[in-house]
């Protein structure tokens, strides 16, 4: 793709006390094979040196930018514009959450497409491309999501990053069959049947016209699902044949918590953000959806994936309670949830190829043999997820809960 071909594109990186991780960020972003497109970087009200770090790692200015003033955000202090790097801008605000930040970001953007991006994520050099083209291909799209990896997983191999397990714990391991799970078989299958429900917050792409017209980012701890629903309603009111895509060959790298403390603030956060997009959204269930993405909500994530993890939970208490025929009944449903599991993991081992994504045989057999443990183990940690996240929503809503940095050796 040459750069007049390149669609213009503005990428959006919110920051609230990122100053362990945003020099990396800002690394990969600068050092990406793309021409036509502009980075902002979001200071949202930091208390620590993020916007310090900003200043010296890229020489800011005071730049007289106007902006849309078509979307609600907190006050805008400063707008810079480095003088190292032409095309990499920062907004200082004041605090206002995520969201906030996003529709700061996109009211001062000059391009038709926006590209969200977390601060603790690293772009694929040639991931830009891949999500030019996805918009180039065709008029309907009006949302892209990104592969998103878990950047622990990898190692520096003379600048080219490969999938390794040599610097993973059990934890990060079980969070990487998560990703790969959740990108490389639902997203992708979701995004067949036009009914993506979520996509990253880490990596995603949208038409900024449309971003208007559906008034940017609502307040809410799961922005990332909830501006994809609005797409998704979009979609469907304006009898359209737009879409959103899937695109795994665009590539970011995102950190992952790296201890039970950290992993269950972000899940339960995780869970937050979806009761809430369930309750505020409930009415538009085969409404203001279309079929396939009302289904994918209401019984994939809400029956099976919230409800049953209320009557899952009290199945040990049940085993002490119940008949001795029920009991067997009770161990053959788990031993079907086991078998389950170790097949979808199995079935993603065997469909990485398509992405690129190749271990070392030694590492394929130590992630095979984790592959069944993390089914009787980790595996039953969705069920607290799912249990005590949606109880905690009605109790901490707005909770965002940020998980700890730490730095990345990519």
């Amino acid at each position: 793709m040459t750069s007049e071909e390149e669609k213009g594109l503005t990428i959006l990186v919110p920051a609230y006390n990122e100053e362990l991780v945003i020099h990396k960020c800002l690394g990969s972003l600068v050092n990406v094979n793309y021409t036509h497109h502009e980075i902002i970087i979001i200071n949202d009200g930091s208390t620590d040196q993020t916007l310090w770090v900003l200043m010296e790692s890229l020489g800011l200015v005071i730049d007289d930018r106007r902006c849309a003033r078509k979307l609600h955000y907190a006050r805008v202090r400063e707008f810079y514009h480095s003088t190292l790097y032409p095309n990499v801008y920062v907004i200082n605000k004041e605090n206002g959450g995520k969201a906030d930040s996003l529709n700061a970001g996109i009211d001062y953007s000059t391009n038709g497409i926006v590209i969200t991006l977390d601060a603790d994520s690293l772009l694929e050099k040639d991931s830009l491309k891949y999500i030019s083209h996805a918009f180039d291909s065709s008029e309907e799209v009006i949302a892209v999501g990104g592969m998103v990896h878990i950047a622990q997983g990898f190692e520096n191999d003379n600048g080219t990053l490969r999938p390794s397990l040599k610097n993973t714990n059990a934890l990060i391991r079980h969070q990487m069959i998560q990703y790969l799970t959740g990108f490389c078989l639902n997203k992708y299958t979701h995004s067949r049947l036009n009914a993506i429900t979520v996509i990253a917050g880490a990596f995603g792409a949208f038409q900024k016209e449309v971003l208007f017209r559906v008034n940017g980012f609502r307040q809410t701890v799961g922005e990332d699902m909830d501006i994809t629903l609005k797409f998704q309603k979009y979609i469907k009111q304006n009898n359209k044949n737009e879409r959103m895509l899937f695109i795994p060959e665009a590539i970011c790298y995102t950190q992952c918590p790296e201890d039970f403390k950290n992993l269950i603030n972000q899940r339960f956060r995780w869970q937050r953000a979806f009761i809430d997009c369930i309750i505020y959204y409930w009415n538009d269930l085969f409404n203001n959806f279309s079929f396939f993405t009302s289904m994918y909500l209401l019984f994939d994530s809400f029956i099976l994936g919230t409800l049953v993890s209320f009557s899952t939970i009290l199945i040990p208490f049940l085993i002490f309670l119940v008949p001795t025929s029920g009991v067997w009944a009770l161990k053959i449903l788990l031993l079907v949830s086991f078998a389950t599991s170790f097949l979808q993991n199995i079935t993603v081992f065997f469909v990485l190829h398509r992405y690129d994504y190749v271990f070392s045989i030694k590492d394929y057999i130590k992630f095979t043999g984790f592959a069944l443990y993390e089914c009787v183990t980790y595996r039953f940690l969705g069920i607290i997820y799912a249990f005590f996240g949606t109880i905690s929503y009605f109790i901490h809503t707005n909770n965002w809960n940020k998980i700890e940095r730490t730095q990345l050796n990519l």
